[in-house]
């Protein structure tokens, strides 16, 4: 970096003149151009290295040689993490390597702040029940659960999906109805969203406009986007498989993003041909907020890791060593505007019971807002499970066995979780949710009797393994 690039390093987009603000948006726009075409196109990494200037040229990356070969191909792949790992010597990186990876940073900080604080409802009970969703699936997703943000609510503007993959994650089914923006349809989905702002907050903001459907097979969807602003004052993120459908009607929603009005949104890449027209239709900076997802095998980046929904289902479950066969990030509510009706979702380990990776309720029917409103309100009442209840036989989720890890005892996870038990009597109330056979009183009593623990302490602690997702729930077991 030269002197003055080094001076930026501190500061945002927002603190510098317009002419560096420019010049950085351009180079991060640039190198994940670079990285979009290595991980879309089969080929393109060996026609680089054979003619580094005519490859930057054709396709248009104004970035140097050595920016490059820094970012993709570095001559000393060591010493390039050591830089990286070396918070002295940031001025060996080129700026555009820098700010990139300073992009991607951001991007995972704002996924995060999702998961965290801004997904969380407002509503104490649905607080609780998904707090206990998300450590269940560390449990039993491992480590995938550090991407999935766990939104709320997500609402479906069709029923079924006109595009038909055949590695649809959510096993969506071919395309039935579309909800179109009436007056009538407007007004139900306005109060809708009310409804949902009033019992949920702000996190009802943060759902999508689509779940096992394809949000551009709804012709009115830049009208209910329109409603949503106006509720939440952000648009949703999509996900599409039909991008490359119509292009000036996807550079409209591109436009929105980068407007400031919503985040990021994700296009499904099927094949290298909709790959090479999406690359030759839209700039660098179009794109900038776009993740493009290769779901074609000769793309070099393509990675058959999580098998989920139709491939599941058609394969009899069979699915790679670590893979929990589940892309479902919703744990709250998904609602049908076609079919006027909702259910609760969760996500679970693909599995002969749920071969979508999916846990599903019963629908829900509603007639208008008002009705959805005392229906969501009386279910979130009524239906979750919330406290560990009085009377019922206490057991661990399968995939939980005692043992130990970096020599203390825990409860562990086959999928990597560990939880550890710091004390006797935490580890005899675990052994005796192990074992399956005990309520909650009979639990407590043991531990009293053995002179292990106080009542209050063991009534405690099995709060606590409830909380942490240890307990098998009624609707997993």
């Amino acid at each position: 970096m030269t002197e003055h690039e080094l001076s930026l390093t501190g500061k945002s987009i927002n603190e510098m003149s317009a002419e560096d603000a420019e010049r950085i948006t351009d180079e991060v726009a640039y190198a994940k151009r670079m990285l979009d075409i290595l991980s879309l196109i089969p080929g393109s990494l060996e026609e680089y290295l054979s003619d580094r200037q005519g490859f930057l040229d054709r396709h248009g990356i104004r970035l140097c040689r050595e920016d490059i070969d820094f970012l993709c191909c570095p001559k000393d792949p060591d010493e390039k993490l050591a830089i990286i790992s070396d918070n002295n010597r940031i001025s060996e990186m080129p700026e555009s390597f820098f700010r990139y990876r300073q992009f991607i940073g951001n991007k995972i900080a704002i996924r995060d702040l999702m998961t965290k604080k801004l997904c969380d409802p407002d509503n104490i009970n649905m607080k609780k029940w998904r707090a206990r969703q998300i450590r269940r699936c560390d449990g039993v997703l491992g480590g995938l659960n550090e991407s999935f943000v766990h939104t709320v609510v997500t609402y479906e503007l069709a029923e079924g999906c006109s595009v038909g993959c055949k590695f649809c994650g959510l096993s969506a089914g071919p395309l039935k109805k579309v909800f179109f923006h009436t007056p009538e349809n407007s007004r139900l989905f306005k109060d809708v969203l009310k409804s949902c702002h009033k019992i949920l907050g702000d996190a009802a903001g943060y759902g999508m406009m689509y779940f096992a459907t394809e949000p551009l097979d709804n012709p009115d969807y830049e009208k209910f986007e329109d409603d949503f602003y106006e509720e939440f004052h952000t648009v949703p993120q999509i996900t599409t498989a039909a991008a490359d459908r119509d292009i000036e009607r996807t550079r409209y929603f591109i436009t929105e993003i980068s407007k400031g009005r919503g985040f990021i949104h994700r296009f499904t890449i099927r094949s290298l041909e909709m790959a090479e027209k999406i690359l030759e239709s839209f700039t660098p900076r179009e794109l900038v907020m776009v993740e493009l997802l290769p779901q074609f095998p000769e793309a070099p980046a393509f990675v058959p890791y999580v098998k989920a929904g139709r491939e599941t289902e058609e394969s009899g479950i069979q699915k790679a060593d670590g893979d929990p066969g589940t892309i479902c990030c919703v744990d709250g509510f998904c609602i049908s505007f076609p079919d006027k009706r909702f259910k609760l979702i969760s996500p679970a380990r693909a599995d002969e019971r749920f071969p979508k990776g999916i846990y599903e309720s019963e629908w829900v029917e509603f007639e208008n807002g008002a009705d959805f409103e005392e229906k969501l309100l009386r279910y979130i009442t009524d239906e979750l499970e919330l406290d560990i209840p009085d009377g019922k036989v206490l057991k661990m989720y399968d995939h939980f066995t005692l043992g130990e890890h970096n020599g203390k005892k825990c409860i562990i996870s086959r999928f990597g979780e560990a939880i550890p038990l710091k004390e006797p009597y935490m580890v005899r109330i675990a052994e005796l949710v192990k074992e399956g056979v005990h309520d909650r009183r009979e639990i407590v009593d043991i531990s009293v009797y053995e002179k292990l623990a106080r009542p209050e302490n063991a009534y405690w602690y099995l709060n606590r393994l409830w909380d942490a997702g240890c307990i098998a729930e009624k609707i997993f077991e």
